[in-house]
């Protein structure tokens, strides 16, 4: 659920600076597509949730012309492109995460059980050290 909604918020952003571009080149509604895979772990085994996105480099949209759908490429991003959807991603995630009560001010946090290892191995695991 967590990475579903994640990956949600991280597509719309993507595809949202895609439309933007198609709509300065006159295109005002078009579609963006990718195909993704959910990776759970790294190549140690260790926890590493990370999406591997296949996205198209541009949009369909109706031909103004002919009035079928066409292909438009719309430009490579800019490092500064990158930087903004990052960012962007990041800050809605983290109030995404924290509206599902995971976020750094949870209470759950607070809960946890001493005798619970889980959190600690998965830190470990996260941060390539050997918990035990």
């Amino acid at each position: 659920m967590l990475a579903r909604g994640i990956l949600h918020l991280a597509l719309r952003e993507v595809f949202g600076w895609y439309k933007r571009k198609a709509r300065l080149m006159g295109l005002m509604e078009s579609r963006c597509g990718s195909v993704t895979v959910v990776q759970r772990f790294g190549s140690a085994l260790n926890l590493n949730v990370h999406f591997h996105v296949l996205a198209m480099d541009g949009c369909y949209a109706r031909d103004p012309k002919t009035g079928k759908l066409r292909f438009y490429r719309v430009g490579k991003p800019t490092t500064k492109d990158i930087e903004g959807l990052v960012s962007r991603i990041a800050v809605r995630s983290e109030r995404w995460l924290e509206k599902m009560g995971f976020g750094f001010g949870s209470e759950d946090a607070l809960d946890e059980d001493p005798e619970d290892a889980l959190p600690l191995l998965q830190a470990a695991s996260v941060t390539g050290k050997a918990a035990l």
